[in-house]
């Protein structure tokens, strides 16, 4: 079921590609940490992204316990990636993208636990509705709607992230690749 929310909410985000792997829902922090980030590796290399986009080791405005670890995961791999040592037997080159960001937030979402967040280095433009829609695509997530979607609304159309690693981001530069 979960697979089938994420192909509905892709479709409508307008992803060319997306892959699903099998790690446990709401269990993520227990996954073997050396293997995950094996694989997360193996796909930078694969994809080669200049951009990395993850939530934060603080789980994001949400503070989950499964936001957290993949922040976590993501993290290492983007390092990891670009550096020969980590993962040899992969037969992939390495690759190290130019920039890892966070999801952040420029305020305490109402309804959420306190969390401290990164700061705010870029803001980008998204259709709001469309997100809306595409979260309203994760029907097992139904509880969730009556607190997500206000916060979303709140956004005004927004998604802010935080430079993590990489290279500085220009002044006023609204494309994360400048």
């Amino acid at each position: 079921m979960r697979r089938a929310e994420l192909a509905a909410s892709c479709r409508l985000l307008g992803f060319a590609s997306h892959e699903c792997w099998d790690l446990p829902d709401a269990h993520l922090p227990e996954v073997p940490f050396l293997p995950t980030v094996g694989e997360l590796v193996g796909g930078i290399r694969s994809f080669q992204p200049d951009v990395v986009l993850c939530m934060g080791p603080e789980g994001s405005a949400t503070a989950h316990p499964d936001h957290a670890m993949s922040g976590v995961l993501v993290t290492a791999a983007y390092h990891w990636a670009g550096q020969e040592k980590h993962f040899p037997g992969q037969g992939l080159a390495p690759h190290q993208a130019r920039r890892l960001f966070y999801a952040t937030v420029p305020f305490q979402p109402p309804g959420f636990p306190k969390v401290v967040m990164p700061l705010v280095d870029v803001t980008l433009t998204v259709n709001v509705d469309v997100k809306i829609a595409a979260f309203r695509s994760h029907t097992t997530q139904a509880p969730l709607f009556e607190r997500v979607e206000p916060f979303l609304r709140l956004s005004g159309g927004r998604e802010y992230y935080h430079l993590a690693a990489g290279a500085p981001v220009a002044a006023g530069a609204a494309d994360l690749l400048k």
